[in-house]
């Protein structure tokens, strides 16, 4: 069995490649792109550079996941076989 799961399928319909987890967040890549899925407020974010402040900020995106307790069943498991990655 795979460690990560490797498609997550979001309301645009849109498939993501997962290429990392750590403390409640996934790292997914895109064609555009890296984006960030936050399993806590089940919030996708993208990081741009603010011309303000001259630093990298995460941006809400739109897309939510289409199907989301396939996030919280995986990270079940994960955590019972992975207990000390969850940080």
């Amino acid at each position: 069995m795979r460690k990560f799961p490797k498609f997550i399928e979001t309301t645009d319909r849109e498939i993501l490649d997962i290429d990392q987890y750590r403390k409640g967040r996934f790292k997914i890549l895109t064609n555009n792109g890296l984006i960030i899925y936050d399993i806590h407020d089940g919030q996708f974010y993208k990081r741009v550079t603010s011309e303000k402040e001259n630093k990298d900020v995460e941006v809400a995106l739109e897309m939510k996941p289409r199907f989301p307790d396939l996030y919280r069943d995986w990270l079940a498991s994960y955590r019972h076989r992975y207990p000390h990655e969850d940080n």
